[in-house]
């Protein structure tokens, strides 16, 4: 009489292959995420404080997906900033100086944030593809800064300068 009893090793080659493809299918949704603009993803760069401005952490998210309807999207986040203040977000773009000096290129897009009772904000800002016209291809290095109440107040934080490749 024949018995026919399962193998202990076709159970480790199935669990093995089971693994094998779930590593792939991660892999292969990580790389596609990353891909997705192969020439400038995003980066975060940090906001410091000019004088004696209050700051415990800010930061703009600076995101290209370079879409047909959406360019690029930033998010402006304060923490322990100045209380109950609005700011006006001024991009500073030169071309083609690499350090952020010269006098910087127009930008015709306006934004704002505000913060609450304690120091805390944060905004989301799109530009539309037409905002980048004529810097299509172009490496441009930029400085956000805040300005207190409006695009002619005194600069209450700033970032460094960024590097940012468009496609």
């Amino acid at each position: 009489m024949f018995r026919f009893l399962p193998q202990k090793n076709s159970d480790k080659f199935g669990k093995l292959a089971v693994a094998t493809l779930l590593v792939a299918l991660i892999l292969t949704a990580l790389v596609s995420a990353v891909s997705a603009d192969g020439v400038y993803q995003s980066d975060h760069v940090e906001y410091h404080p000019v004088g004696a401005q209050p700051l415990r952490s800010g930061f703009v998210q600076n995101i290209h997906p370079n879409g047909p309807q959406l360019y690029a999207i930033e998010r402006h986040t304060l923490n322990g900033a100045s209380p109950n203040t609005d700011y006006f977000i001024k991009p500073l773009i030169y071309l083609p100086a690499s350090d952020c000096t010269g006098e910087p290129i127009p930008f015709p897009v306006e934004f704002s944030l505000s913060t609450n009772g304690v120091g805390n904000g944060t905004t989301l800002t799109t530009l539309p593809p037409e905002a980048a016209e004529g810097l299509a291809g172009l490496t441009i290095n930029v400085r956000w800064q805040l300005l207190v109440g409006a695009a002619d107040g005194p600069v209450a934080y700033e970032t460094e300068c960024a590097v940012v490749i468009l496609d």
